[in-house]
């Protein structure tokens, strides 16, 4: 079990959690100022709504997961990106077509994503998922001395 309450956060956590909801907010913005093609208006406003939060509610708490050192939730990210960015390369002309300023934002919202990913991935920051004993683990194996 990995065991992080008497840690502090490392300063790249803190960095990964604001720049993921970071890259949210420009893809908010992007469909706020009307610049997501026409299908996604096209939708069912309460669908929208839904999905929306849904989606961010997941992502909140896969993020916190994140930042309390649960590997499965790294993971999890990853499987996401995955299955997630052919999809949106392949829509990055629609967003270009409906606005220049609009596809580079979310441009710059996948890029700051793929950051994100290197960031819970490189080398350097992988410690934070190792599994470490945990206080309460350790006290009753040693007979709660």
């Amino acid at each position: 079990m990995v065991n992080h309450t008497n840690e502090t956060q490392p300063e790249w956590i803190r960095k990964y959690v604001q720049l993921f909801f970071v890259s949210y907010a420009i893809g908010f913005l992007v469909n706020l100022f009307g610049w997501a093609p026409q299908k996604y208006y096209e939708q069912a406003l309460g669908m929208r709504i839904f999905v929306g939060i849904g989606t961010i509610l997941v992502m909140v708490f896969v993020v916190s997961m994140i930042a309390e050192g649960k590997n499965w939730a790294r993971f999890f990210m990853l499987i996401s990106a995955v299955i997630g960015m052919p999809f949106i390369v392949l829509s990055l002309p629609v967003y270009f077509n409906i606005s220049i300023l609009g596809g580079l934002m979310i441009t710059l919202s996948n890029a700051v994503q793929v950051y994100c990913l290197y960031l819970l991935f490189c080398r350097a920051n992988s410690g934070w998922f190792k599994k470490t004993p945990n206080v309460a683990d350790s006290e009753a194996t040693q007979g709660g001395e």
